[in-house]
């Protein structure tokens, strides 16, 4: 008798994708949005430099450590245990929360009375941050087939040079027309609403998507679960076996 979910994650990790392709799409489109905002939060500051250094009197360091270590060294280590919790949570609740928080963070920028305030504020934006990319390439890993995730995580891509444009265009008009506290509020809470409220775009994929990753019993667990087993592991702990016998690298090959 055939195990009906194993061959259900083998089907999947051959490359099916999840859904329809239109559903896939929405999906898509979703989360590029969502790392549209990633990059509009994160380069606003570099925006409103000029009138913060005037207004609090920061030096060329400060402005620096506002947009570099400060923001890129908390990223770069939380991104790591994120995608961890990732791998065994609810992929969307995680992103959800995260753009919750960097972009309530982001607002609090607007509320800003000193150097300090400023850089504790930015420090939240990046912990936040930290947690976009990890769910969101996993989510797009399950939904889209093997032979059309490249594409579908180029588009997702597009995010990076649309959310640069939006804060320079956005938030220019914004800070030289009401102010650079406006431009910080104006650009973090709004648009964060509608992703991250349960009620939202990413609300809907929670309710319509797979409720699980592959590592704790989606699609693809029984495939990786047989990968794993004691049989399939050879003198090397069966990462060349695994290759040979694997469906998924065989796609490279299909026209």
């Amino acid at each position: 008798m055939v195990d009906t979910s194993r061959e259900t994650g083998r089907r999947q990790a051959v490359g099916e994708g999840y859904g329809s392709a239109g559903y896939r799409g929405y999906v898509l489109v979703v989360l590029a949005l969502a790392y549209t905002l990633n990059f509009v939060d994160r380069s606003i500051i570099g925006i409103v430099q000029e009138p913060l250094k005037h207004e609090f009197g920061l030096t060329d360091l400060q402005l620096g450590l506002l947009g570099g270590p400060t923001f890129a060294v908390l990223y770069t280590v939380l991104g790591v245990p994120i995608a961890r919790t990732a791998e065994r949570r609810d992929r969307i609740t995680i992103l959800s929360i995260c753009i919750g928080l960097w972009s309530a963070m982001t607002a609090v920028c607007g509320l800003a009375t000193g150097f300090g305030f400023l850089l504790l504020a930015r420090v939240g934006v990046s912990i936040g941050e930290a947690g976009c990319t990890p769910p969101a390439q996993s989510v797009i890993s399950d939904y889209f087939p093997a032979k059309r995730r490249a594409t579908a995580l180029a588009v997702y891509s597009l995010g990076i040079p649309l959310g640069i444009m939006i804060a320079s265009l956005a938030g220019g008009y914004v800070a030289q027309n009401f102010g650079w506290r406006r431009a910080f509020l104006l650009l973090g809470l709004p648009a964060s609403s509608w992703l991250s409220s349960p009620k939202s775009q990413l609300g809907s994929l929670r309710a319509r998507g797979p409720k699980a990753h592959p590592v704790s019993g989606g699609p693809g667990a029984a495939v990786e679960q047989e990968d794993l087993s004691p049989r399939r592991r050879g003198k090397f702990g069966g990462p060349v076996r695994h290759l040979r016998d694997d469906p998924v690298p065989q796609l490279i090959h299909d026209p």
